[in-house]
């Protein structure tokens, strides 16, 4: 089974929409996907 990756640089729910989309309209084929930012946590201490 073929797999593919979709990545999106900025915003990981672009990539996950692909792979929902995709994993819908073509179920013979793996589909996955990621992000490549980190998400900022501030935690309470750093905002007081």
């Amino acid at each position: 089974m073929k797999s593919i990756l979709f990545v999106c640089s900025a915003n990981k729910d672009r990539s996950k929409t692909a792979d929902d989309y995709f994993s819908k309209h073509y179920p013979d084929l793996s589909f996955d996907s990621a992000g490549t930012n980190k998400k900022r946590v501030i935690s309470l201490e750093q905002t007081i």
